[in-house]
């Protein structure tokens, strides 16, 4: 328990201290570099960056601590301002959770009465008086266990819609920048042949030319490489 402490309580921190670091500089260069570069793609790069510095705050004031105990999983908030168990505290737990989880997630007396034991020997406390979102699928009554499984949908649901998305995206953004840039394909032509003993405009390929070619080419390739970084690090 005592290493699962540090990670919970000093490795958000480290991150979060990292994001401010780091995040800064980076907003500072897409507003003082020059508007060519990035075009109106700029707003969404700040964007990433706002979210990131957000997202590393939150995770830093609302930790949450994942546990299960035979047919039930549960969050609760173990450190930081907001661990006891009022109103004002759970709002700001649910608001951690993309707010899907206010009725259906939310964990009531029978699940904590269920978990009690397990909870008070890992936490040495009363499940009773901590915020706590969770699913109970068997060993409970018929209500819970519904609204259990509705909660699991719904997070399973927005979870799948986020990588549908990302797949989406992802594909828009090495399939398009890179399909009707002719310009490229001529730049590589003669090392190409002298490589694969072929021509270049008969394959299929995901380039990017950041140099010696027009300005078109050199700053799309570019605003490609910079989406293909971001999407790889989300």
């Amino acid at each position: 328990m005592v290493l699962e402490d540090w990670v919970y309580l000093y490795i958000p921190t480290v991150f979060c201290a990292l994001a401010f670091l780091v995040n800064p500089v980076f907003v500072y260069f897409i507003f003082t570099e020059q508007k060519s570069r990035f075009g109106n793609y700029r707003y969404l790069l700040l964007f990433f960056a706002v979210f990131n510095l957000i997202y590393s705050v939150v995770n830093v004031i609302v930790p949450l601590d994942i546990h299960s105990y035979r047919y039930c999983f549960f969050l609760i908030t173990k450190h930081g301002w907001f661990v006891e168990n009022t109103e004002l505290n759970f709002q700001m737990m649910i608001a951690r959770c993309s707010l899907i989880c206010y009725f259906p997630g939310r964990a009531n007396v029978e699940i904590r009465q269920y978990i009690r034991e397990d909870f008070n020997q890992t936490y040495g406390a009363n499940s009773m008086d901590f915020n706590m979102l969770g699913a109970l699928f068997n060993e409970g009554s018929d209500e819970t266990k519904i609204r259990s499984w509705i909660a699991v949908m719904l997070w399973t649901a927005v979870s799948t819609a986020s990588i549908i998305m990302f797949l989406i995206l992802a594909r828009m953004i090495c399939y398009f920048p890179g399909r009707f840039n002719v310009g490229i394909r001529d730049y590589i032509r003669e090392e190409f042949n002298e490589t694969y003993v072929a021509d270049s405009t008969d394959f299929n390929l995901l380039r990017a030319l950041f140099n010696e070619g027009s300005d078109q080419d050199t700053v799309l390739n570019g605003r490609n490489a910079v989406d293909l970084s971001f999407y790889g690090f989300k």
